[in-house]
């Protein structure tokens, strides 16, 4: 008797057990659609919670650029919501991402053809909640106190006054891809983190004019990069653009790691991004060009700064104690982001693949003359790879506009 009684009291547990852990009664909103869902004006009076079923089809996970946002809109009601998968385990829960005090969830793959609008004062949408797998899912909404707990759909809030009319808006759809880089841009993660001395310099690797390198940094981080200045009258490098939000600080190079010029704040644009011109540079060839957040200094083989910490906006050859060195070392901080530097008169090191590095000099006999002309249009005219001066991967109309840009201007010479 004594056994029967403790399997009957076992029994019993698991009932309640069970029962605490049944799915809760939902409003059932069926497979999402693309587009938005939106149950209007529902009701939320003081501490009960509200619940939403619904489900995301197999094929809607066959796609990096799926996404799901969720919101509460409307009511100036302080809202909590909760995601919970078929078998009770929190997903994600959010009090005042959305707009105002509302709430807001946002899933899907974190890029930037991710990003959706805000609405209102809410967090841009931008899958910051995670990927959701295909499957069944249960959205709870409550007046703000609520605790969501991790397992078996246990949600409970504290309120006892609060009554509002939410609605509650789903937007199920596929971002458009990013379309690809262009094909005179460099992308560091190509090969991985680009090093921060001349023998760990990321070369980049095509052929023709290098018109940008896109990377990103971490705490602390440089990235140097190998190029070839191609057409000194037409150089340039600068990370003032929409792409480029931390505080910058570019380094140029020569061959043997000596330096050869420095910005910190550009002086042709307002901002805390950076730019190099030309003004330095004596000579095409090969150097090496490097990134750093401020205030993260290039020292030399002893340890000594190659460039002063001021001035900030102008653009300075080196004149720090370390100023004869070569560059050896790294010293200071630095933040993290991502960035892009657009260039002018930079190759791909190795002068394009045996195509004329400068692009005035089209037949690469030294001088910019006549005879550039008659080859650069024998090139062009019969399609061939070299006539593509642009860089922009096809032999056509602006290519003309380009070589005669340089040619006029005398190009490197």
């Amino acid at each position: 008797m004594r056994n029967l009684k403790l399997i009957g009291g076992v029994s019993a547990a698991m009932a309640l057990a069970t029962a605490a852990y049944a799915q809760p009664a939902a409003t059932n909103l069926g497979p999402l659609p693309d587009g938005e869902t939106r149950q209007s004006f529902v009701a939320v009076d003081a501490s009960t919670i509200v619940w939403f079923q619904f489900s995301i089809a197999a094929d809607a996970n066959d796609s990096t650029n799926r996404y799901l946002d969720i919101y509460t809109d409307l009511s100036a009601g302080d809202s909590e919501i909760g995601l919970y998968d078929a078998f009770g385990n929190a997903v994600a829960f959010d009090d005042d991402d959305g707009d105002g005090l509302r709430s807001a969830l946002s899933f899907g793959t974190s890029s930037p053809s991710q990003v959706r609008p805000a609405v209102g004062t809410s967090a841009t949408f931008n899958s910051r909640d995670g990927a959701l797998a295909a499957g069944t899912y249960y959205l709870a909404l409550g007046n703000f106190n609520v605790t969501f707990n991790a397992g078996g759909w246990d949600v409970f809030s504290t309120n006892t006054t609060a009554f509002n009319n939410f609605d509650v808006v789903i937007v199920s759809g596929q971002a458009t891809p990013p379309p690809p880089p262009p094909a005179d841009r460099w992308l560091e993660s190509t090969a991985g983190d680009a090093g921060d001395l001349p023998f760990s310099a990321q070369i980049p690797s095509g052929s023709g004019n290098l018109g940008s390198i896109a990377g990103s940094m971490t705490a602390g981080d440089v990235d140097m990069y190998q190029i070839d200045i191609c057409d000194v009258g037409f150089f340039s490098a600068t990370t003032a653009n929409p792409d480029t939000a931390i505080d910058t600080q570019m380094w140029l190079f020569d061959a043997n790691g000596a330096g050869v010029a420095f910005n910190d704040d550009s002086p042709l644009v307002a901002g805390l991004q950076s730019t190099l011109t030309n003004i330095y540079i004596t000579a095409p060839g090969t150097y090496y060009l490097a990134l750093s957040t401020y205030n993260n200094d290039a020292n030399d083989e002893f340890g000594q700064l190659i460039w002063a910490n001021t001035p900030f906006n102008t653009e300075r050859a080196p004149d720090g104690p370390g100023a004869f060195g070569q560059v050896s070392s790294w010293t200071g901080g630095g933040s993290t982001g991502a960035y892009l530097i657009n260039l002018t008169g930079a190759c791909f090191p190795g002068g394009g693949g045996g195509c004329a590095p400068c692009a005035a000099d089209y037949d690469q006999s030294g001088g910019v003359d006549g005879d550039d002309i008659a080859a650069f249009f024998a090139d062009w005219q019969a399609g061939a790879a070299c006539g593509d001066v642009d860089g922009s991967g096809g032999v056509d109309g602006d290519d003309i506009g380009f070589f005669f840009e340089r040619w006029q201007a005398g190009g490197c010479n």
